[in-house]
């Protein structure tokens, strides 16, 4: 059948055969028509449909390249069976991806190269990017194995011949696959700068670890951290840091609650640990050996909003596994030193160098009157054994031993031991235990000794008191004055006066005693009823207080006997009350004494051989 031409329609009802163009105004349809066979280019300036009404299917079968200058729309799937898509790009290149060089399947190329998945449902589903990977072929895939690469997300850039990677995020099969069991990891890579090959620089591991430079996890002090950092040199550091104009600070945060789920705030218990600071060091195996704890626990009972806490600092001793506390800080501000062992382990307090000096100062809280501030020694047992102290509204220092019956113990370092050399008793004797060469002194600070008291070894324990002074400004120390256990006194060239400048008295007046009185003193001879308390003398020469007191009151005077001395039963029926409200015992004195006792004896028998030479 001829060419029909109808109008402006022209109808080839068998096949055509054109040798030169066809130009088609209008549109150009062909129904019930499997192929297009062209030996040029097909051109549409407006576009080509394929298969774009219900119930029509039609198929594009590119041996060569496929130049589309304006939008495609396809109905179905679009599939490139083991040839490249390329889009905006006439010719394939290479992309570096880690060492290996590859042309991809489907290359993007153009001035804004943008790739954009957009999903539109009413469903929470997202749009999805998926990266596969399986070994064997498309038609027979099999399982992978560990350590295979499933995808890496790639970042180049063009170094003036070649794009070369910057970047990388990868995936890896991170354990032994297996049937519905497939263990990954992510890592990501950058190039440093002068290099062209990326290095790992973070992973989440299978087991969602978070490793920072480093591919194996690895233990410190038994604990498996979930953020880990290694690097090498002095920068394997974690820093926070916070940039505004406020007083506040950054802070690393530690959390505990007993519940079992994350969202949960299940109440601690006193004793529970809340945090802690963990230091290990390689010991040859591993990083396992604890070196040092700092660890915040609950020291009370917590409630809402109420959560008393306590600091304990802990150190790991020579040869030892485990670490031991050292250091408390209570939720009361109370502050526990637990020393160690050895006698070398002290509480120190170092100065500066430059300083040249250590200063501990204690400060009062408050300046109320009862106020004090206090540095106490204490038994294991919690009884306070000597206390320094001080109250803020006095300036008297106190040294007290709060033990009844305990004394205070004064030791010096002599010849390289420790040695007692002062003490004050509980009842407030302060007592010298030096011995022989034991002095209570007057002096320099350099202890150049000017005059003092020392004790006196006689025969057995018969021990006296000696006074010293010294000659040469302080050069010669010498024993002046003695007084032996039984009370005898024995001066070394010395004489005992008394002040006798007539500048200092008044109503100066002749002196004669009366000898009659003086004929009635009465010498004696007796013994102590406690001699215990007087020398242990016997056959004692002197006088009775009695006796003179009847003749002249003036060479007789009262003394004080304490309650703890033996001779106070005997005077008991005579007693007062001293100056500090003790009772103690009145006891008579005479001004005579033991030599006194010989020299009135005589001078009475002189008197009375004179008495009777005048007589005659």
């Amino acid at each position: 059948m001829a060419v029909q031409i109808s109008g402006n329609d022209i109808t080839v009802p068998r096949d055509g055969t054109f040798t030169r163009n066809v130009t088609i105004g209008g549109t150009l349809t062909y129904e019930d028509v499997t192929n297009i066979d062209s030996v040029g280019l097909i051109t549409a300036r407006t576009g080509i449909e394929i298969g774009a009404r219900p119930g029509v299917a039609a198929s594009i079968s590119v041996d060569g390249n496929m130049i589309v200058s304006g939008i495609s729309t396809f109905g179905g799937d679009v599939q490139v069976p083991d040839s490249k898509l390329l889009v905006g790009t006439d010719t394939a290149r290479q992309t570096r991806a880690g060492n290996a060089s590859y042309q991809p399947d489907i290359q993007l190329e153009s001035s804004v190269a943008g790739l954009s998945l957009g999903k539109f449902n009413d469903s929470s589903g997202p749009a999805r990017l998926t990266l596969q990977k399986a070994r064997g072929s498309q038609s027979s895939p099999t399982i992978v194995q560990d350590n295979d690469e499933i995808g890496s997300l790639t970042f180049s850039g063009w170094d003036g011949d070649t794009f070369t990677n910057a970047a990388q995020i990868r995936s890896e099969v991170d354990g032994t696959p297996g049937d519905d069991d497939m263990p990954g990891n992510l890592i990501f890579y950058t190039t440093p700068d002068g290099s062209s090959v990326p290095s790992e620089r973070l992973r989440i591991d299978s087991n969602g670890l978070l490793l920072h430079k480093h591919s194996a996890s690895r233990t410190v002090g038994t604990k498996t951290g979930q953020i880990q950092v290694i690097n090498s040199g002095n920068d394997a550091a974690i820093s926070i840091i916070q940039t505004n104009n406020a007083a506040s600070a950054p802070f690393l945060a530690f959390g505990k609650t007993r519940s079992a789920n994350t969202t949960g705030s299940t109440i601690v218990q006193d004793g529970d640990s809340l945090g802690q600071i963990l230091f290990a060091g390689a010991d040859g195996t591993d990083i396992d050996s604890t070196g040092a704890l700092i660890t915040a626990q609950v020291d009370g009972t917590p409630g809402s909003n109420d959560m008393p806490g306590r600091l304990v600092f802990s150190t790991t001793a020579d040869g030892a596994t485990t670490s031991t506390e050292r250091l408390r800080i209570s939720s009361s501000g109370a502050i526990t030193a637990t020393l160690g062992s050895a006698n070398s382990d002290n509480f120190n307090i170092q100065g500066h160098a430059s300083q040249g000096r250590t200063v501990l100062k204690l400060i009062a809280g408050n300046a109320d009157s009862t106020a004090s501030t206090s540095l106490r020694l204490v038994r294991s047992n919690g009884n306070t054994v000597l206390s320094l102290s001080v109250t803020h509204n006095s300036d008297n220092g106190n040294i007290i031993n709060q033990t009844t019956g305990g004394a205070i113990k004064f030791q010096v370092n002599e010849s390289g031991s420790s040695l007692v050399r002062h003490v004050m008793t509980h009842t407030g004797h302060f007592v010298n235990c030096r011995g022989t060469s034991g002095r209570i002194a007057f002096g320099t600070a350099d202890g150049v000794l000017y005059s003092g008291m020392g004790r006196y070894d006689g025969a057995a324990q018969d021990v006296g008191l000696s006074l010293y002074a010294t000659t040469n400004a302080g050069t010669t120390f010498v024993e002046h004055f003695r007084m032996t256990h039984n009370g005898t006194l024995t001066a070394t060239d010395t004489s005992i006066g008394s002040l006798s400048d007539s500048r200092l008295k008044k109503n100066i007046a002749d002196y004669s005693y009366d000898i009659s009185k003086f004929k009635q003193f009465k010498p004696k001879t007796f013994d102590w009823i406690n001699p215990e308390v007087h020398g242990d003398k016997t056959s004692v020469k002197g006088f009775t207080a009695q006796d003179i007191e009847l003749i002249d009151s003036d060479w007789v005077e009262e003394t004080f006997v304490s309650k703890d001395d033996p001779d106070f039963s005997l005077i008991s029926d005579t007693t007062t009350t001293n100056g500090v409200g003790e009772t103690v015992g009145v006891s008579k004195a005479s001004k005579f004494g033991y030599k006194d006792a010989m020299y009135i004896s005589v001078i009475q028998q002189l008197i009375s051989r004179i008495e009777t030479l005048e007589g005659s």
